[in-house]
């Protein structure tokens, strides 16, 4: 997306210099090559700012293609649910657990300055009482990228995202407690907490398509250690609405084929979505719209294989 804004730009500046030199007939003769069956010819000022998309003779990797499989450590930040007058935090009141199973495999597909990935993703944030709330999205996502700008070191790129399975949160979760006193047996009377109101519902949302921005950095080595680092920002586009702002380390070998690499990460999750849903408990809740605001970071651990 950045790399056509500039392509645009680029020609619509290199078009006005042609045409006050030479006239607009040459300047557009010049900017747009005649097709040559079995090769390709970038525009030269598209190629200028950001080289071509495909190579000229032939399909190359700019970054190997990989494989990996990685484990994330999970801290729900806040979940609340708002709706039937009222504004839940559901790590209260749905005992969600604070820090759920995640768990990924990927494959990412390098052809030049395109990335094609699928990512299947394990997260089933439960309550730590399973008969409770529970917010499951496990599923398949694809993401396409584009290399903007590839120089010797640095890539910038924008990417788009859309996941295959809409979020969900649903079972039961106690809207009040009452503190209470409670007679044991042998007369002796403590303090107890009591669950007055249960109330079950079931709230889903439309699947997530997102867009967003990356940056690379791929020095040859640092202390000796082949690296590169990453950060990316992602934004809602339509469906539920999701975005998520990370850095990534990877401790890399020279990028041979079946070479592993290790990769160290920081994620910002925030999920956003609602549905009409008919609660129904002891003191039910009134049928409308609910929404889920749900913020988690992720560190994640991953090992991948180049190919």
């Amino acid at each position: 997306m950045a790399c056509y804004l500039v392509a645009v730009t680029g020609m619509a500046v290199g078009i006005q210099e042609h045409a006050s030199a030479q006239g607009v007939g040459s300047s557009l003769g010049s900017f747009f090559p005649v097709p040559i069956v079995g090769s390709f010819e970038p525009v030269t000022t598209f190629e200028k700012f950001c080289g071509p998309i495909l190579p000229k003779c032939g399909i190359g990797n700019t970054f190997r293609s990989e494989v990996g499989v990685g484990y994330n450590f999970i801290d729900t930040c806040s979940a609340q649910l708002k709706g039937g007058g009222l504004e839940l935090d559901l790590r209260t009141f749905a005992v969600l657990d604070q820090a759920p199973p995640n768990a990924e495999i990927s494959a990412d597909l390098r052809l030049w300055r395109l990335g094609f990935r699928t990512i299947y993703s394990y997260f089933d944030n439960r309550s730590h009482n399973s008969t409770l709330g529970r917010l499951e999205w496990s599923g398949v996502r694809f993401g396409v990228d584009l290399d903007a700008l590839h120089l010797e070191w640095l890539t910038f790129g924008a990417s788009v995202d859309y996941y295959l399975i809409d979020p969900r949160f649903n079972g039961a979760f106690f809207t009040k407690v009452a503190s209470k006193q409670v007679t044991l047996p042998k007369g002796k009377v403590v303090q107890a907490n009591i669950i007055d109101d249960l109330n079950r519902i079931d709230v889903v949302g439309s699947k997530p398509l997102t867009w967003g921005l990356y940056f690379r950095y791929m020095p040859p080595a640092i202390f000796g250690m082949p690296v590169h680092f990453d950060a990316y920002f992602n934004a809602p586009l339509a469906g539920s609405r999701l975005g998520s702002y990370g850095l990534l380390l990877s401790f890399r070998p020279q990028i041979y084929r079946f070479d592993l690499a290790c990769k160290l990460g920081w994620e910002r999750n925030m999920l956003k979505f609602s549905g009409f849903a008919t609660p129904a408990g002891a003191t039910a809740l009134q049928p409308g719209n609910y929404e889920l605001d749900m913020n988690w970071e992720r560190y994640k651990l991953e090992i991948a294989a180049y190919f």
